[in-house]
Order: structure tokens, then sequence, then C-alpha cells
């Protein structure tokens, strides 16, 4: 068998290379040979091959099963279709030659003669000489070159090579003389110089791509004239014989072909043109896709007509100003209009009996003619519709006849219609607005003539007093600022991240993800400034305005006015919008008002803003609305159905505070950190704030409160008597008129600490009479810590736990003398004394550095102390989270060691450790009862419970619990206090995830309703939720979770991470818990941590849920091997889904970009 497999690939090679050999030799057949006996010869021959071909290949098939034919070459190739193709096309050649030989010989024998005489006439006739072509270098003009000059020169017998060097030098210019300017001319150098042109010249793809781009970028018209549909059709003939020219025939084009060349033509029409050929092509008896050749008849008739129609009929173009014509028709068509409905020449939209139906009539209409709901014309749906309309009232796809806008009645029942449609608009009206929209903005310009007020205003950055001029849009209609990002470029702004939701026409939505403050200057007058916050849009504000320049006429009632915008007639960018806010600052009182078709003047800080109807006729018409809507739903919703794990990198603003802290922090003899406040500029506007009046304000209604409150007066003037005499200094007189500023302060009370219950908080947020506030101009440094989550993991290894916390951490750090002055207050202790001023002279509590300035200081002392007691230094900058500390040993004897260690460490900067708590009770009789928690009880045993950075924590049997104080239940549920009941259950962890899931999964289902806020939920909703709180209240205080995970220093080996994921079409989720083999041999496991996501609302399949959630579990694998410091060989990830498995297994290179 195999001898007979092979003898039979043999034949098949050497046929196909007989045919492949008949190909070659045709091509170097000269046409003297290829005579009609030549060319059936030739037919008979191939024919002979391909049957011998034919059979050996089914042969080969016979003897071949299919399992082993991946193996032979002759298969896997596919050559038996190759060389099918081979015969196909020299059989069809050849019949194409001997087809054109029978034409010709067919002629009758007068013809002939008749052609003969006329050629010996032509002889006698003295032609014009033939002038030798041109070529400057343009690829599409090489062939026609080429083909002359190898007619006339190359191919001529009589001319020497010399001759035709010269003749083809003096032939070229441009690029193609240059290429053979160094070329002398000599006999031999002729072929060289010709094969060179051909070269460069004659490349067949650059050629190609050449004529493709003149012809896919022709221009579209705008106007139905005999001149415009003339260009598109020459420019279309032209490129498609050009491609004919190169041998890419145009002819035999598929139909797929003919039918992008028709739509490409089709769409560069205008309108009317358009419409007309969509109704010439129109056939109900033929599915067949129109051709180039029909559409070309076409728009020879169609620029034909126009041009007979068009000298018959000119006429000068209207004069008027404004147009409002709705749909626009000519009489210049190919064949006459005739409506569906009453036959007369119009079409349908024009119909006044069409006119009169009702829009329900006007429908049923369509509907039994088959007509269109979009243009009206026959032969298609609204659905497969080319013409671009919509309707001009809700912009659907239907014509604005047929728009409905009240519920279908009977046509004979007039009063019940009006009564209905009454009745709605009553409804509507009473509905309020459910849509959280805070900031909005509705601009209308170009609306014909209308002039939009603009200004120029210097912008200045705050940072580094930068001032830029910028053209801005005044908007009374904004809720808010908004900055192009090219503004926001040019300026280099300090960016805020938000999250915001821009909603347009037609529901179109543009995400805003950041907000800057920048300062808003005067060019008429300098004594105004004003900081505004300005929302950064990544696309284009508007267009430019006005959308052409205006002439400027004589306006009486402007002369002599400062103009706000000099160049307000001029079409220009606006990179700002001045929303409400800042309009309300910047207006005054006059306004000046023309005569009817002259602009408004009003007066502005800004100078006089001109706006109104200008007697201009603008030819272009635009509408631009601008909304941006902030709903809380969707951030929400992101907040749930999504969790970065990405660590974000350090800003230019936090790396610069870092060196600020490194350059200027010292210390004092006692051992304590003097720390600068980290300012973002070295100029600072809140001294100008007047804020010792706002202060003395504040303090005066803080009096009334004590009036009210003797104990809370008590309580805080016991605080600050503290204050005075360790942490604030009273300013000197001379010092008073110094510029500063002054934080008003106020009590917060919190029953549940166990030391001081009231603390004084200072508002260094308050803004001053120039809108600025001192944490206005402070960095808030980058995030030093790990989160809580990270900290909590680690205290969960360790067999013998402790907690403890720093006393009064932010008053342990003193603040440089220079910025003493930008914490003062004001203060006295019984409003019968004078009110004295004071200085801060430590780290407040209140300004937007005092976390990273106390933080940073705790990490900078475990630097430069730790060097004796590295393990206490390492948990000093890990096991931190703000002031308290968790960490652990694996016994009492290390437990005890380390926290004397970093007791003596921290002693050094001044600070003091207290409220020690442990899970060991031979741990804690080591601290004196003054420095245990107040929780702890040690009599016989342990016990007691704690707070550990929000987690309840029972000493006594190391476990955690729950606790939910739920407030009682109110007469009327809402999605508010759903969601305010939700967020008191404190689970960073996701040990409660299925629990709280439902509740989740139920706020959704209000989503997808488009309930607000404030809004009663329906029965069931409430009854469904009731259900769940009331299970929360009595089944949460019976979870416990134990703390240790079992794990030690000693058996890291022996621990292993298993993560599980798993999706449905609610939610997906993932879990992982620790593994660990004590040295008992026993096994241990215990949950880690859990996240659980509701499913998105736009519909998705099962398997992409699936990856989600496999997602979901890498980022939480990620962490927990961060936080545990668990080795990735000793992690495992499970999933059940074996479509997420090919996926994650298969090349990354084939993952789109919602798979990575």
């Amino acid at each position: 068998m195999a001898n007979s497999v092979e003898q039979l690939l043999n034949v098949l090679e050497d046929t196909a290379m007989l045919l492949a050999k008949t190909q070659l030799n045709l091509k170097k057949c000269p046409k003297q040979r290829l005579t009609k006996g030549y060319i059936e010869a030739r037919i008979k021959n191939i024919e002979e091959y391909w049957s011998t071909y034919k059979s050996a290949h089914v042969e080969l098939v016979k003897c071949v099963p299919k399992p082993k034919r991946q193996d032979i070459p002759y298969f896997v190739n596919e050559e038996y279709f190759v060389q099918e193709d081979l015969y196909t096309c020299l059989l069809a050649d050849l019949n194409d030659l001997l087809s054109g030989l029978s034409n010709t010989t067919s002629l009758p024998v007068s013809m002939q003669a008749a052609r003969n005489n006329s050629v010996s006439m032509d002889i006698q006739v003295k032609l014009p000489r033939i002038q030798l072509p041109t070529f400057s270098g343009i690829y599409d003009e090489w062939p026609a070159y080429q083909d002359l000059y190898t007619s006339l020169v190359h191919d001529n017998p009589t001319l020497s090579k010399v001759q035709k060097l010269h003749y083809l030098k003096s032939s070229l210019t441009g690029e193609a003389l240059s290429l053979l300017k160094h070329v002398q001319v000599t006999e031999d150098n002729y072929n060289d110089a010709f094969a060179m042109l051909k070269a460069r010249f004659g490349n067949k793809r650059i050629i190609a791509n050449s004529i493709l781009k003149r012809l896919f970028t022709q221009k579209k018209i705008t106007s139905q004239t005999a001149s415009n549909i003339k260009a598109i059709l020459d420019t279309t003939t032209e490129c498609l014989n050009a491609l004919t020219n190169l041998k890419l025939s145009t002819s035999s084009l598929d139909p797929l072909a003919h039918s992008l060349i028709v739509f490409l033509v089709v769409h560069k029409l205008d309108p009317e043109t358009h419409r007309e050929w969509e109704e010439v092509a129109y056939d109900a008896t033929n599915d067949e896709l129109p051709k180039w050749d029909a559409l070309s008849k076409f728009l020879q008739s169609k620029f034909r007509t126009l041009e007979l129609i068009t000298s018959a009929s000119k006429e000068k173009p209207s004069s008027r100003g404004k147009e409002y014509a709705v749909h626009v028709s000519t009489s210049s068509t190919s064949k006459p209009r005739c409506c569906v409905m009453c036959e007369k020449d119009h079409t349908l939209c024009h119909c006044e009996e069409f006119i009169k139906l009702s829009p329900a009539e006007r429908c049923e209409y369509l509907k039994q003619n088959k007509l269109c709901y979009n243009c009206l014309a026959p032969g298609h749906s609204a659905y497969k519709c080319r013409l671009r309309m919509f309707c001009r009232k809700c912009h659907k796809r239907h014509h604005t006849l047929t728009h409905q806008s009240i519920p279908m009645t009977s046509p004979n029942q007039p009063d019940n219609m009006n009564q209905q449609d009454k009745f709605e608009t009553h409804q509507d009206s009473a509905k309020p607005n459910e849509t959280n929209v805070t900031i909005s903005s509705h601009v209308a310009a170009n609306l014909s003539t209308a002039l939009l007020a603009t200004a120029l205003v210097p912008v200045r950055k705050p940072e580094t007093g930068q001032v830029t001029v910028l053209r801005a849009l005044i908007d009374h209609g904004s809720q808010a600022t908004f900055m192009s990002e090219r503004a926001a470029q040019l300026l280099r702004v300090r960016r805020t991240p938000i999250n915001g939701t821009i909603t347009g026409v037609g529901s179109t939505k543009t995400n805003v993800k950041h907000a800057a403050e920048i300062e808003l200057l005067s060019r008429h007058d300098a004594c105004f400034n004003l900081k505004v916050k300005t929302y950064i849009m990544s696309t284009r504000l508007t267009t430019e305005l006005p959308s052409k320049t205006i002439s400027i006429n004589t306006w009486p009632h402007l002369q002599g006015l400062a103009l706000a915008d000099p160049s307000f007639n001029k079409s220009g960018r606006v990179d700002l919008l001045l929303g409400v806010d800042v309009c309300a600052q910047i207006m005054k009182g006059e306004v000046i008002k023309g005569p009817p078709g002259t602009p408004c003047a009003q007066n502005t800080t800004l100078g006089w803003i001109l706006f109104g109807n200008v007697e201009y006729n603008l030819p272009e018409r635009e509408i631009i609305v601008m909304h941006l809507n902030i709903d809380l739903n969707d951030m929400l919703k992101r907040m749930w159905e999504q969790d970065p794990y990405d660590q974000r990198q350090p800003t230019a603003e936090e790396r610069r505070c870092e060196e600020i802290y490194a350059i200027t922090t010292t210390r004092n003899k006692d051992g304590r950190y003097i720390v600068t406040l980290p300012k973002k500029s070295n100029v600072l506007l809140s001294k100008d704030g007047n804020t010792r009046a706002i202060a003395l304000k504040r303090l005066y209604q803080l009096e009334q409160r004590f009036k009210n409150n003797p104990k809370l007066k008590s309580d805080y003037v016991t605080v600050m008597k503290e204050y005075q005499a360790n942490y604030m200094e009273t300013v000197p007189e001379e010092e008073i008129t110094n510029p500063s500023v002054y934080l008003p302060h106020h009590a917060v009370i919190k029953e549940g600490r166990e030391t001081t219950k009231l603390r004084t908080v200072f508002n260094a947020s308050q803004k001053g009479t120039n809108n600025t506030s001192l944490n206005d101009e402070l960095m808030v440094g980058p995030q030093l810590q790990d989160d809580m989550r990270s900290l909590i993991m680690r205290w969960r290894m360790k067999k013998v736990c402790f907690v403890a916390d720093i006393q009064k951490m932010y008053l342990q750090i003193l603040v440089k003398k220079e910025d003493r002055d930008l914490q003062r207050i004001l203060w006295r202790n019984d409003d019968q004394e004078p009110v004295r001023d004071y200085r801060l002279t430590r780290v407040t509590f209140g300004t937007a550095s005092a976390p990273y300035l106390a933080v940073k200081t705790l990490h900078q002392i475990a630097k430069d102390e730790g060097q004796k007691y590295p393990e206490a230094s390492e948990i000093i900058r890990r096991d931190y989270y703000m002031d308290d500390m968790m960490s652990g040993k694996d016994n009492v004897q290390d437990a005890l060691k380390v926290p004397k260690e970093i007791d003596t460490i921290l002693k050094k900067g001044g600070f003091q450790l207290k409220k020690w708590c442990s899970n060991d009770i031979n741990f804690l009789k080591e601290f004196e009862e003054s420095e245990r928690s107040s929780h702890v009880k040690l009599d016989l045993s342990l016990d007691g419970i704690t707070r550990a950075l929000g987690l309840q924590w029972n000493m006594g049997n190391d476990r955690f619990q729950y606790s939910l104080n739920l407030p009682g239940t109110s007469n009327i549920t809402t999605k508010r206090t759903i969601l305010a009941d939700l967020q008191r259950l404190f689970d960073p962890l996701g040990w409660l995830a299925p629990s709280i899931l439902p509740a989740k999964l139920l706020i959704q289902r209000l989503w997808l309703q488009g309930i607000s806020w404030d809004e009663e939920v329906e029965e069931t909703i409430a009854t469904e939720w009731n259900n769940l709180r009331e299970s929360f209240r009595l089944y949460l205080p019976c979870i416990e979770i134990d703390r240790w995970l079992h794990t030690t220093e000693t058996n890291n080996n022996n621990i292993s991470i298993h993560g599980f994921c798993d999706a449905s079409t609610k939610a997906y989720a993932a879990v992982a818990y620790l593994r660990v083999r004590t040295p008992t041999g026993s096994v241990k496991t215990s949950i880690i941590a859990a996240k659980t996501k509701v499913a998105p609302t736009k519909s998705q399949s099962l398997p992409r849920l699936e990856l989600s959630g496999a997602v979901l579990l890498a980022g939480l694998l990620k962490r927990i091997k961060e936080a545990m410091n668990i080795p990735t060989c000793q992690i495992f990830a499970w999933t059940d889904s074996t479509i997420v498995l090919s996926w994650l297994f298969g090349d990354p290179a084939r993952w789109n970009t919602s798979k990575e």
C-alpha cells in the first residue's frame, strides 16, 4: 500500500509540473503564434493533464484513510485545490483568447475591406508629431508614461541606446530627473538607467496604494450640482481604470467588491442624490445587490439632467437671514416624484392627506403599504434605512410624523384623548426629579445668530503663581466650573481624583476623573481674585465660539465700554466654562440693552460681556448641551462591583512632602522631634483671610453651648487647661499683628473611649474671607502604613498577642516656631475674662498634614533609635496603624522582651505606650494596672472585651465577636435607611460576606427600579430588609472567629493558603483559607478573608462572571501574600470553571482587555 501511495504522489507531482510549464510557456508565447489551432491544441493538452491528475487524486483518497492524511504534505497543503485553480485559470484564459480570435475572423468581407481602405487612406494623411511624455516622479502617472515611452522610444529599432538615453533624460523632471542626474549618456548606461526608473517608480503596490488612497479620500459633496456629481463619477472611474491597467481587473469583481465600491461612492453623495439613488436601486422582484455599472449610469443621467435644467432655470440664492426648513426637496430628479397616497408630484411627508391623519393612522398606513418608518420610502424597513434621520422629538429611529406622544386611543374619542394628555402632563410635573444631579450645564450656541458671553480671564496656579490668560464662556445655567484638558496641562494644575459622569443629549455619558483648584484674576480689577474648584474635561468644552467671525457693526450703545473679550466676534477656542458660582461673584448691576438685532452688555468684574442675537447670517446651526451628573448610585455600584488591588505610586507632591520632612526635621535636647508643616507654596493666602474674626465668632457660639450644657463646659475647660500648661503658648502682644491663621475649635465626644471621652478638634479646613483655608495649602503626604486588613492578618499569626497605643501621639511632636503662627487659637476659661490669643506648639489634630507627620515621626524614631533593637524597630514600622500597635510572638518570654524594647525606643522620642491588652494573663501581670487597658480584668482568670482596630476582641477566649447596635425600626424604609444600617456592619476581612450579600443584592434591585434615596421602597422589599435586619440582630452575636491561626515562626513551611472562587448570574465571590499542620500532626484550617461582588447590572455570561471571580481571588491572594509573607509556592487558587482555566492557561497574547 505504501508503494501505491508513493506512486500516486509521483504522478500527481509530475502532472502538476506539466500544468505549471504550460502556464509558463503560454506567457512566453509570442502573439503571432496564438492562432486558433495552437490554442485549441493547448486546451486539449491541459484537459488531458487535468484528467490524469484528477484520476490520481481519486485513487489516492481511496488509499489513504482520514486520520493518516495529516502526515502527508499533499493533503496538508491542499495541493488538489491549488492545481484545480491553476487548471481553471488556464482554461479560462485560453477560451478567452479563442473567443477573441473567433470574433475577429468572423467579420464580413466587406467590413474587412473597408477597414483596409481606411488604413490606406490614413497613411496618406500626415499626422502631427507625437510629443514625448514627461514624468515628474508621481507614482500613479508611471504606468501611462512607461507605456507611451516604450512605444515611441524604447521599442524603436531605429534608435541607438545613446539616443534612447538622451530622450529618456530629456523627458524627466523633478524627482525622476534627480534619480538619473549622475548617469552619463553612454551606450552602456541606457539599460541600467531605465531599470533604475522601473525599480523606483514601477512598484505595483505603491502605485495601487496611491490610486486607492485617491479613491477612498474623495470629499463628500454637500449640494446636488452637476459639477459635484461629475467630479465624484470621473474620479472613481479614473481610479478603477488605473487599477485595471495594473492588471488588477475591476471588471470581474465579485459582488462584495461591487457592493463596497457602491457603498463608498453612495456615502460621498449629498442626501438628495442619495435618496434618489435608493429609489432607483430598489427592485422588489430582485434581491441582487446593485453594481457599479448601474450606479455609474445613474450618476451620468443625473449630472446630464442637472446640466440641462440648471442652465434653463438658474435662480439667485435667497438673501433671507434665517431659514427654518425641516425637509428639503428639489425638482431636479432623474424621474418624477409620485406620492404613494395621492399619486401627486410630491413626497409622502409633504402630502396633505397623510398629514391630516393622526400619528397612529399614519403608522398603520405605513405598515399596510410596507413603507419605511424612517424615510417613508418603499423597499426597506427602518432598520435597514440608510438615511441618517431621527425623530426630532424623541431622537429615535422613526420619522417625526409618526411620533406618538400619548397612548393609542380610538380616533372617534378626542375628548378622552385630551383628558388623558392632561392627566399625563400633571403626573409628569408632579413627579420629583429622581436623578441626583449636583452639577449641570446647559449651553446653547450658534442657533442661527446667537452670541454667547465670553471673557479673557487671567488664571493663576495657586502653587506657583503662574498666570495664564484663558478664554472663558460665562454660563449662568451651569452649577460648576469646567476646564479643558488643554488648559489643565498648560497650567500644570494639581489634580484631585473624583468620580463624575457628564450626561448629554441622547444619554451620552462622559466620565470626569479629575478636579483642580485655580485662582481667577481680572484684567480690569487688580484687587479681584477668586479661588474656584474646576472639573477637568477630557473632551472639548464646546465648539469654537462664535462658529464664524462676525463683522462688527456700529453699535452706539456699546461705544467706550471696556470689553471682557475684545475679540468676542472672532471664532476661537474656549478653555474655561464659568458656572453660576462664579457668575454670582463677578456680576454687577449695570445692563445696557440695544435695539433688536444687537447684543446686550452687562458689566462684570472681568469687564463688559456681550450676549444676545446679532443680525448676521451664520451658515451653520448647532446646539451644544452639557450636563454633568454625579450619580451616587453609580459611585456606590462601582464601589461594590470593582475592587482595585494595584498599589498607588506616590505623586510629585507626596515625594516633595517626604523631602521637606527629611530636610527640616530636627530634635531638641529631650529627644522630641521638631517638624515643619509641609506647605504647597511659600506664599500662603490663608494668612490674609481674616481668620481671627471667624475664630472669634465660633468661640462665642461655643460659649453659648456651654451655657446650655455645664458638664460640657467643665470637661472642655479641663482639656484646654491641659493645653495651656503643655501644648500651647500665649502670643506676645508685639506679635499679635503678625500674619497668622486662627483655627476655630469645638468638642467631639466619644462615649466609648477608655480615657478622655472629650477631644478638642481644631478646624484647619475653615476657609477665610478669601475662600482659602490652611488645609488647602498644606500637603497631606503619602500613606506610610499598611492598611488595616494587612495588619489584622499578620496579628492573627501570633500565638501570644498584645495590643497597645501611644498616649496622645500627635501632642508629643513639636512644631517649629516659624510655623506656630499658622496654628493660632482664641480661648478664655470663662466668658467674663478677656479673649486671649494662643498658638499651638505641637502637631495639631485637624490639620491636613498631622497624620503624616505623626506616622513619619514614628518611622523616623524606629530608624534613629532602633539599631540595637532591630526586631522592635521592624514592629514599629510594620505593626502600627496610626497610634495603635498590634503584634505578638510565639511565647510569653519573647512577647515580654519585644514590648520593653519598643517602649525603650519610643521613650527616647517622648512617646509613651498605654492601654496594654493581651490574650495571655502572664504577659499582662508584668504591667502596672494604670498601664493596662480598663477593659482588662485580672482576677483568677483573664476576661474582658476590647476593640482592636474596630473589631471586637474577647481576650479571655481569644476570639473575635460581633455586636450590632441598630437604631429602632422607622415607619418608612428607604434606600438611605437600608444603606445606613448596612454600613454599621464593620467587616473589613469579609467574614460576614455570605450574610451581607443578600443585602447588597437588595440594594442592586433598588438601583434597577430607579428608586431615589428618600423614596419609600416597595412593601415586598421592605419586608425582605426587615427580615434581614432582624436576622442580623439575632444571630450576629452568636458568630465567633478564632483570632489565632495556629501558626508559629517555626512551622511556616507547613502553611498553605487555599483560595476558592465561584460565580452565579447574581454575584461572584472569593474566599481564602489557611491550612497548617501543627507540630502534633493535626491539621487546622481557618478563614483568612473573603470578598463578594454583585454582578454588574449589564448582563454578562456566566464564564465572564467566573473569570471576574478568578480576578477577585487573584487580588485577594496577592494581598494575603504580601501581608502574611507567604511564599508563592505555598499558595493555591481553585476554580471549578474549565473555561476560565482554559483562558488562563492560554497564550497571553490572545487575551483581550477584559480577560487581562
